[in-house]
């Protein structure tokens, strides 16, 4: 897709989280900045995933459209794509897994990118 990509990743401790649990905060914040840079000339998509104190901090930066799709609930995100039924959902289960690992998932706009963030309590 030409999306240039730059990752860093952490060794990591001994995670108590369910690896279901951060397979999916991971892909669906991949997913949503694959559909978000395709819509720009220069696609680029970062990955870290790091440690601070006691959390796994999952941080992406991509960039995107300039457009933001937010639900009636702020800080919630809603789908861009033209079936709200069957699409919207990653970034409600990103915000449970964030909260059932007393964690934070955030969000916010910088320039030309898209900045996600999300920390989950790993002990």
């Amino acid at each position: 897709k030409n999306i240039s990509f730059e990752y860093m990743l952490d060794v990591l401790p001994e995670l108590k989280i369910d690896y279901a649990d951060i397979s999916s905060v991971i892909s669906n914040l991949i997913d949503n900045a694959i559909e978000a840079t395709e819509k720009t000339e220069n696609a680029y998509i970062q990955l870290k995933i790091t440690t601070h104190g006691s959390y796994v901090d999952i941080f992406v930066k991509n960039t995107y459209d300039g457009i933001i799709n937010t639900a009636e609930q702020q800080s919630i995100l809603a789908t861009t794509k033209n079936d709200t039924f069957l699409h919207g959902y990653g970034t409600k289960i990103i915000k449970e897994i964030a909260e059932k690992h007393d964690g934070n998932y955030s969000w916010k706009e910088s320039g030309d990118f898209f900045i996600t963030n999300v920390l989950l309590k790993y002990n």
